[in-house]
């Protein structure tokens, strides 16, 4: 894994929700590392397991292999090790939060649960319509029959289930 840029020739990198989906967490931000100047800065915005996480509780270990199927990735990585791997690479950690812990009025996992009520505008219904099983259903027989008349690829069907978790 190399990132096509010269050494020590970035003030600033980012990366969201990406380096997931390197193979190692540390390789990656090694690369990161080494094209920063000295004193730059790296800000990631990671999709990563809390301390809640219980890795022998059925209900998590449902969710987290949907998410990794859903997304593609190989294995979700802990909050620990994302820090630990930052660390290794020789980064000094200067802040880091949990994003989602926050007293917001509306959690950010709102559209993925489908609750009507927090829906607080039009489009809200409308995102919500397909995390709903009356949204699933239609979403399914409408890429059915377009999948029939041979409008949309096969798969789409088998991607529409797919991504129902």
């Amino acid at each position: 894994m190399s990132m096509p840029s010269e050494r020590k020739s970035s003030d600033a990198c980012y990366a969201i929700e990406e380096t997931f989906y390197a193979p190692s967490l540390e390789d990656i931000y090694s690369q990161v590392y080494r094209v920063l100047k000295p004193g730059g800065v790296f800000g990631c915005h990671e999709f990563a397991l809390t301390d809640d996480y219980e890795p022998t509780n059925p209900e998590h270990l449902r969710i987290v292999r949907g998410i990794e199927l859903g997304t593609g990735i190989g294995m979700m990585k802990t909050v620990m090790g994302c820090l630990q791997a930052l660390g290794h690479a020789g980064f000094t950690i200067k802040k880091h939060e949990n994003l989602a812990a926050n007293d917001d009025k509306v959690p950010w996992y709102t559209p993925l649960v489908a609750d009507l009520r927090r829906a607080n505008i039009a489009r809200d219904y409308l995102t919500f319509l397909g995390r709903n099983r009356v949204g699933r259903f239609v979403s399914e027989a409408l890429l059915s029959v377009l999948k029939k008349l041979y409008l949309i690829p096969k798969e789409s069907t088998e991607a529409c289930v797919l991504l129902q978790l």
